[in-house]
């Protein structure tokens, strides 16, 4: 019997696997801006 590729427990899965690589990016992204603006403030102070 086929597996049913809409099963709602690999559709969550896949969602929380989304979530993380999002949270990851926006980890990365936040560090690069604090970098950035920390970088701009320290050379105009």
């Amino acid at each position: 019997m086929l597996k049913d590729p809409f099963d709602s427990r690999d559709i969550r899965q896949g969602n929380q696997r989304l979530n993380v690589l999002y949270v990851l990016a926006a980890g990365l992204v936040l560090a690069v801006v604090a970098m950035t603006v920390v970088n701009l403030f320290g050379d105009i102070f």
